[in-house]
């Protein structure tokens, strides 16, 4: 049961539609226009700046595939009023390359997508073979003891 004082400190329906129209960065018009502006801003991020550089090698390190990582940095810009969507997903063939490059510089396994992520998983031989010649002993069994039965609902003879 609601208590009278805690309903009157809860939140007016509606309170959160309250701030000012286009007071939110990604209300008013982007920083960067053109392709070639954000393609800039990106190489400029990832070859200037030392922080951004390594928190995109940790996050390459620890397996983030190159679009996912593309696609939040996009969207991170896009909302903090740097560049529209659209330009965005535009550039992010740019962006992608950037991070090839810084992973390959700095020898680091990456992957671009997460079907390349899975693509990239391998079992081991034996063990594949141990599985193989497992299943095929036991279906081996299993077709010798069965016996042939001759009677049944179609077959000739006496039931």
């Amino acid at each position: 049961m609601i208590k009278d004082e805690d309903f009157l400190e809860a939140p007016i329906p509606g309170m959160s539609l309250t701030t000012e129209p286009g007071s939110m960065p990604w209300e008013q018009p982007p920083q960067l226009v053109t392709i070639q502006q954000v393609a800039d801003f990106y190489i400029d991020k990832l070859t200037d700046d030392q922080d951004a550089i390594d928190k995109a090698l940790d996050a390459i390190e620890l397996g983030v595939p190159l679009q996912s990582l593309a696609n939040g940095a996009i969207m991170f810009n896009m909302m903090k009023g740097i560049h529209t969507v659209d330009v965005g997903f535009l550039v992010m063939p740019v962006i992608v390359e950037l991070f090839i490059t810084l992973a390959e510089l700095n020898d680091i396994e990456y992957f671009i997508d997460e079907e390349d992520k899975l693509k990239g998983k391998v079992l081991d031989r034996t063990l594949v073979e141990k599985v193989v010649n497992s299943s095929e002993a036991k279906t081996e069994e299993a077709i010798q003891s069965l016996v042939p039965v001759n009677k049944g609902l179609m077959s000739k003879g006496n039931m």
